[in-house]
């Protein structure tokens, strides 16, 4: 598990570098970033009432869902990706 930075200017990002056998993108293989949202009680009651996808957004991220952009910005952290690969897929 990743540790923990207490403050942002210990955060460290990382850029592609590019090599003979990833055709020079920086990349190898593929990782994915998810956004699991875990229908607990609340989130059933607002599907139930046939809430907006808003609202049921909304109350997941409050029970501490995490969404693809933040899933995708921790594996920056890690060095899995970088901030731009993860900007270019997850933009709508």
């Amino acid at each position: 598990m990743m540790q923990r930075k207490e403050k942002f200017e210990d955060v460290e990002f990382y850029r592609p570098k590019g090599c003979d056998q990833c055709n020079n993108e920086g990349y190898h293989g593929r990782i994915g970033i998810y956004e699991v949202m875990e229908i607990d009680e609340d989130i059933r009651k607002l599907i139930i009432q046939a809430s907006s996808s808003e609202e049921i957004e909304k109350k997941a991220k409050e029970n501490g869902m995490e969404t693809m952009i933040i899933d995708g910005f921790l594996k920056a952290v890690q060095g899995l990706t970088s901030i731009e690969e993860v900007l270019r897929v997850t933009k709508e």
